[in-house]
């Protein structure tokens, strides 16, 4: 395992490295692609000393990235902030999130297996229709129903 945590790579045993700076930070659960979750993270940051200046959201977020690195995740949805008191600290802050690994926003062809965008209709290699997927991944709501404002959805 190395860690090199000056603005680098975390890497893990059978992984090929991401750079902590790559994982996304989410307030909410609007990642706008599918994801698998791993877990509820935790990070915390302290002030040294009561004179010391307080921690920043960049800092607890940082530390945050390296929590979610370990844990294999590329992204953290869900993230809440809490600043206050700890026994060591008057200046701590405290981030709270799960910890998801986010898939890519492209997929494989089921008819040529060419590598298309997830959300096209048309293959641009072999030219045939997909098929939707009718049922909603984790973290993308289902798709509106599609009708004219003048007609209206009883009609």
């Amino acid at each position: 395992m190395i860690r090199l945590f000056a603005r680098s790579y975390y890497r893990l045993e059978g992984d090929k490295g991401m750079r902590i700076e790559d994982i996304e930070i989410f307030t909410d659960a609007a990642v706008g692609r599918p994801y698998r979750e791993l877990g509820p993270i935790k990070a915390r940051v302290a002030a040294a000393t009561l004179f010391s200046r307080a921690r920043t959201l960049d800092e607890v977020n940082q530390k945050l990235r390296e929590v979610a690195a370990r844990m294999g995740a590329n992204a953290v949805i869900n993230v809440m902030y809490d600043r206050g008191i700890s026994a060591m600290s008057w200046k701590a802050l405290t981030a709270y999130g799960t910890a998801v690994v986010t898939e890519t926003d492209e997929k494989q062809c089921p008819f040529c297996a060419e590598t298309i965008k997830r959300s096209a209709k048309v293959c641009r290699f072999c030219g045939r229709d997909l098929p939707q997927d009718t049922a909603a991944a984790p973290g993308t709501s289902p798709p509106l129903p599609d009708f004219n404002e003048s007609q209206g959805p009883d009609r």
